[in-house]
């Protein structure tokens, strides 16, 4: 109860002699430091999101719209066939009380061409992404020989240089990446019949190439119907479903079977003398990887300096618990944690990782 009455930062009492305030400026500076911290970490979040939902523009490349839309305006353009004057006027109804400056026209006339600056970038942002996921739609390339290039994958090399930008995010290429193709039904039970075939006898085979032939002539068709529905509506067909059945239903250990681990030994002798130092060091080079993950500073996977891979499941890698369930599982993530479990010895303990705002390093955390 000592600890829980330190962490009050203000508190109250009404007796005879009057009113006692007691105020605690270390709670007080604790509370404003946490604050600052989530403030600072939510504006990052959403710089982050304004940039991925551009990409591959740059939100800097938005003056270039507005320096061109000014610049054509100011030159003599007619910009009358332009939807400018109509945003014009919805502006002068927005903000009627304004009409008694009616004779200063550019009062308008100036947040009109930056409003179609804005839509005019936006579209070209779009145009971008939905040319690049036409790109990164083909996958010939991956069925070429080696060190062999057609004519055809160098052009569509280039086209896909030239749709990307430098240095992209970890989530940049998120919106740009197609969907996961739908194989058809013929072609799905072909590839089933050819990764049974040699584990069957000859009438076992037999007898399952007719029953694929029934369901495919069946309810094979009503099956391939939702899937199709499914992939309008969804970028994978196949995630939610793995989730749910594959990983969170599983009643195996995922002690050894799905959590990730890290060893400091593996291809040297132990630099730290004692398991505490150890698992402090490891500690403390996680949540350097967390930080970097939640600035998006790490680059993504591409394929070939080229193809980019989907990045999403590094949004549930850290402040994620899986909670144990009767049938199925469920996941759990926080936008953000200060502390981790530590097992030692068949209990569980909370070590946090800051303190009064500081961060604590690995010698700290031993």
């Amino acid at each position: 109860m000592a600890e829980a009455h330190a962490a009050v930062a203000f508190t109250f009492t009404v007796s005879s002699e009057g009113l006692y305030i007691d105020i605690n400026k270390q709670a007080w500076a604790a509370v404003l430091r946490s604050g600052l911290r989530a403030g600072k970490k939510r504006i990052a979040r959403f710089k982050n999101s304004v940039y991925n939902q551009v990409y591959p523009f740059h939100p800097s490349s938005w003056f270039f719209f507005a320096f061109g839309i000014f610049a054509a305006t100011y030159l003599g353009y007619d910009y009358k066939r332009s939807p400018i004057p109509y945003i014009e006027e919805a502006l002068k109804r927005r903000v009627a009380y304004l009409s008694l400056y009616a004779g200063f026209t550019h009062y308008f006339h100036v947040p009109a061409c930056l409003l179609f600056s804005l839509m005019l970038w936006f579209c070209g942002s779009f145009l971008n992404q939905l040319f690049l996921r036409l790109l990164l739609s083909y996958t010939g390339w991956m069925y070429k020989p080696r060190g062999q290039k057609s004519a055809l994958v160098f052009i569509w090399m280039r086209l896909v240089r030239l749709a990307k930008s430098r240095h992209p995010r970890l989530y940049g290429y998120q919106y740009s990446l197609p969907s996961l193709p739908l194989p058809s039904l013929r072609a799905t039970l072909d590839r089933y019949l050819l990764s049974v075939r040699h584990l069957l006898s000859v009438k076992e085979f037999e007898e399952l190439t007719i029953e694929s032939e029934v369901f495919r002539k069946g309810h094979g068709r009503k099956l391939q119907f939702f899937l199709w529905l499914k992939t309008w509506f969804t970028s994978n067909y196949v995630t939610d479903w793995w989730e749910d059945y594959v990983y969170l239903a599983s009643r195996d250990p995922i002690m050894a079977n799905s959590n990730f681990y890290g060893l400091e030994w593996k291809f040297t002798w132990p630099i730290h003398p004692t398991q505490a130092a150890r698992a402090a060091m490891i500690t403390h080079l996680l949540i350097k990887v967390r930080q970097q993950l939640v600035r998006e500073e790490i680059s993504p996977i591409e394929v070939n300096r080229l193809v980019p891979l989907c990045s999403w499941q590094y949004e549930r890698l850290f402040n994620t618990t899986r909670i144990p369930c009767l049938v199925k599982d469920r996941l759990m993530h926080l936008s953000d944690s200060n502390h981790i479990a530590v097992y030692y010895r068949g209990r569980f303990y909370k070590c946090p990782l800051v303190v009064n705002g500081h961060r604590l390093s690995a010698a700290e955390l031993e």
